[in-house]
């Protein structure tokens, strides 16, 4: 596997989980499940349609021509459920 070291580490000794930035940066990165990929989104740019996509793509809510309004709105109740950790 690719190492993927980070960018800027040398500008904090801080441990991750107290780093604002990165906790931030983790916030905003999903996993997309099939495709073992992670993708991160700028809050309210479109990061709806974005999470309906990967709520779809990762089989929790039904791909349809017709989406139901409870399944997209299933999105905002759950934000962190794809969470790249």
């Amino acid at each position: 596997m690719k190492t993927r070291p980070f960018k800027y580490s040398s500008a904090s000794y801080v441990n991750l989980s107290k780093n604002q930035q990165h906790q931030f940066a983790q916030g905003h990165a999903l996993r997309i499940y099939n495709s073992n990929s992670i993708y991160s989104f700028i809050p309210k740019n479109a990061c709806s349609t974005m999470r309906v996509s990967l709520a779809i793509a990762n089989g929790c809510i039904a791909d349809t021509d017709k989406l139901d309004e409870l399944d997209f709105n299933w999105i905002h109740n759950n934000n962190d459920t794809f969470r790249a950790d």
